[in-house]
């Protein structure tokens, strides 16, 4: 989830605006079902506790404790990111920050493209198509023209035949040479 900001105290006041408009019990269940442990047992201003392993789907959570370990994150850091962005990554600052993160994750190769979550309609959508973009196609990472006019065009691929194309026009061509020969 990007917050995008002219400036990076621009971006951590739209967080915190985002975080002012948070449900605290939400976002407490949502971070103990996502980490598979009650964390309400823990104080939100210590530290992360050393969670023990669970028999479920470990990468995700693997991920956000570590993070949180690296950067001695207290709980309600954790929290509040759970909070405002349901689980996601948050990547928060400029422009130049939000694409740094893009581009380690793009040419790590950690992934091969991103689904975006906005934080909210239109304004958070906007800052990223109006601030975010730019800086990708800077950088020689986002296209700045279309090679078609179809998704099919983009990646190089024939259109197909249809069959059912194919079989009515053919069905009516004949219809009309039928017709002109017995009428004439």
């Amino acid at each position: 989830m990007p917050i995008v900001g002219r400036t990076e105290e621009d971006a951590r006041a739209k967080l915190a605006q985002l975080g002012s408009y948070v449900d605290e019990k939400s976002a407490m269940e949502t971070m103990s079902f996502r980490l598979g442990h009650d964390m309400s047992q823990y104080p939100l201003d210590g530290p992360v506790p050393k969670l023990p392993i669970e028999g479920r789907v470990q990468g995700w959570r693997r991920m956000v404790l570590a993070d949180a370990y690296e950067k001695d994150l207290t709980l309600r850091d954790v929290y509040n990111l759970f909070a405002v962005s349901r689980g996601y990554l948050i990547v928060c600052g400029t422009a130049s920050q939000v694409v740094d993160t893009m581009e380690d994750w793009f040419k790590a190769p950690a992934c091969d493209g991103f689904n975006l979550t906005p934080a909210h309609f239109p304004e958070s959508l906007d800052d990223f198509a109006n601030l975010v973009v730019p800086e990708l196609q800077r950088r020689d990472l986002f296209r700045t023209e279309y090679t078609g006019s179809t998704l099919r065009d983009h990646f190089g691929l024939p259109v197909p035949t249809n069959r059912y194309a194919t079989g009515y026009h053919g069905a009516a061509s004949n219809q009309r040479k039928a017709s002109t020969t017995t009428a004439g």
